[in-house]
């Protein structure tokens, strides 16, 4: 972890104030991954959907953050992810992309390649 990214986060996130029942406790996973929104576990990374347009993959080790590493950027709000039978899957706006055997992927330093599931889904973002 950047010392001085750590510290900005500290004074961002002061975990020192959230009130946890007895026996749990809090920390920073990961501090190099912009935007988060939504995780999900692998084997060996945690995926990690954002609102920009990348999807990340921080690998751990006994529960820590070992590693951050882009999966995949220029998406549009690609905060959906899961991981199912060794893909990732991502939604974004208008469509649901495929990364087949991504974890073997990512080890192999192999760029993952996308399959579309599906681009039936409206192309423009709606507000409420």
């Amino acid at each position: 972890m950047h010392a001085g990214r750590d510290v900005g986060v500290r004074q961002r996130l002061p975990l020192e104030s959230i009130k946890l029942p007895p026996g749990f406790e809090i920390s920073v996973f990961a501090d190099k991954v912009p935007r988060a929104r939504a995780l999900a576990l692998g084997n060996q990374f945690v995926f990690v959907g954002t609102v920009s347009d990348s999807v990340y993959a921080v690998r751990y080790a006994d529960a820590k953050a070992t590693g951050v590493s882009t999966v995949v950027s220029g998406l549009s709000l690609p905060n959906g992810v899961a991981v199912r039978d060794g893909a990732l899957y991502v939604g974004e706006v208008s469509r649901i992309l495929r990364f087949d055997n991504i974890e073997k992927q990512l080890a192999g330093n192999t760029r993952p390649r996308a399959v579309v599931v599906t681009d039936r889904y409206p192309a423009r973002r709606t507000t409420a």
